[in-house]
């Protein structure tokens, strides 16, 4: 069974408002596969690619992490801010 149908399979045995939101959307698991495919990305990448804005792109990887799908760790960024780089979780 791959990652995929585990996390359905989680969905599944879940109850009510934790099924809600653990849902995904389909552009959403387009977006996990893209990144278990590619290993680490951030939102300027994910911005370039997609042709979405920064912030765009960075709320859509921060709701994947909320939810759990993917982790996420912090580092400097070029322009002297805090950058995220996001893979998909090892428990998926």
């Amino acid at each position: 069974m791959d990652k995929f149908h585990t996390i359905r399979a989680r969905i599944v045995n879940g109850k009510g408002a934790e099924i809600r939101d653990l849902l995904l959307t389909e552009q959403q698991i387009e977006l996990v596969c893209f990144i278990n495919l590619r290993g680490k990305t951030t939102a300027a990448q994910i911005s370039k690619i997609r042709n979405v804005s920064i912030q765009n792109a960075s709320s859509k990887l921060s709701t994947l992490y909320k939810k759990g799908y993917l982790i996420r760790d912090a580092y400097s960024a070029e322009s002297g801010g805090i950058e995220f780089g996001y893979m998909v979780s090892e428990d998926f």
